[in-house]
């Protein structure tokens, strides 16, 4: 029993370390995200003010407006960087618990992933997308250890 002790201590150690950089990374991504949106506003605007001097196509404002609005919601990631600070929160959190916690930990480790995965796919920003995978790398580091976790 003290030998399991002794070896989820030093899973849970070296573990710490990489939930500090997945959370720096995290931070990061932070940082870029109110950029996407506005990057893809900026690239639409363009778009639309080459088809109005083209004039060919009929224009709507309203609902170009609209449409701009609705996409906009669509590439924020707001709501996965949130929720990926709160699984890592709970991640620590079970760390220091005590207990068996291998299997909340592994979920906790696919939340994060699926949240991630999330953050690249919508983000669409080569920027991003690099923390991102900086953050599944240290995911999938941190999944081994959990793996020896009970």
């Amino acid at each position: 029993m003290r030998t399991r002790a002794a070896e989820g201590l030093a899973l849970a150690a070296d573990i710490r370390p990489r939930i500090a950089h997945v959370r720096t990374e995290l931070a990061a991504i932070q940082r870029l995200a109110p950029n996407v949106v506005q990057r893809y506003q900026a690239r639409l605007r363009q778009r639309l003010a080459a088809v109005q001097r083209d004039g060919k196509l009929p224009f709507d404002s309203v609902r170009v407006l609209t449409e701009l609005g609705i996409f906009s919601e669509r590439v924020d990631i707001t709501e996965e960087i949130t929720r990926a600070s709160c699984h890592l929160k709970h991640l620590k959190e079970a760390l220091t618990s005590g207990g068996v916690v291998g299997k909340r930990l592994d979920f906790l480790l696919q939340e994060l992933f699926r949240e991630t995965s999330t953050i690249g796919n919508k983000a669409n920003c080569a920027d991003i997308s690099r923390h991102c995978v900086a953050i599944k790398e240290e995911l999938e580091k941190i999944r081994e250890q959990v793996q020896n976790i009970e």
